[in-house]
């Protein structure tokens, strides 16, 4: 069973040969959280039902990791289920407070709550951490000072951010700060690169 359990992680598609060695040998509920993973990351579309079952099973047989919860707290950043993905990111970073995906996440998520207070506590302590994730963290910094009315601050964040990453939301919000600050000519420049990047914007 352990070379069976070893073949279906390493196949990449072998979600059958892991479903059989779950359903038939109690002590693999290991393979939940591969199978929810594939529930959710390997399938189009995602079967959400089957994958959160699945970890859901992983995250109470193994309590004291906080993986689960973190690709749980993902699919609800992702579904913009914003209280039940920072539930999950408190549930993993209780268990690991440096675990960089969940202060992202949990960012993310008070960002979107209009927390942008504690929002800004939580980026600043992946700051601290350094090492993962430091343009985001810049980025959300700068999207919680605007939202705050700090413009000049949100303005040095974002060119932090832009030192590091390039994507249109981050364009989009340098155009912001800049049609806040009456910077018109430089903001419609960031829109326009915002819109080239992203015609989705």
């Amino acid at each position: 069973p352990l070379l069976q359990y070893r073949v279906g992680l390493c196949g990449g598609v072998e979600v059958a040969r892991l479903s059989t060695i779950r359903a038939t040998d109690d002590d693999f509920l290991d393979a939940d959280l591969e199978l929810g993973r594939r529930a959710l990351q390997n399938q189009i579309p995602p079967d959400v039902p089957e994958g959160v079952r699945r970890l859901e099973s992983a995250k109470a047989a193994f309590p004291g990791s906080p993986i689960a919860a973190v690709v749980i707290g993902n699919l609800r950043e992702l579904l913009e289920e914003w209280s039940e993905g920072l539930a999950e990111f408190d549930h993993a970073l209780a268990l690991v407070p440096t675990h960089r995906d969940a202060l992202l996440g949990k960012t993310v998520s008070l960002s979107n709550l209009d927390r942008n207070q504690e929002a800004l506590a939580t980026a600043g302590r992946l700051l601290e951490l350094g090492d993962w994730f430091i343009g985001p963290a810049h980025y959300w910094t700068a999207w919680d000072l605007y939202q705050l009315d700090r413009i000049a601050e949100a303005r040095a964040a974002a060119d932090r951010a832009k030192a590091m990453m390039v994507n249109p939301a981050l364009f989009l919000l340098s155009g912001m700060i800049e049609w806040r600050e009456k910077r018109l000519d430089s903001a419609a420049e960031e829109f326009i690169r915002t819109v080239d990047m992203g015609a989705t914007q």
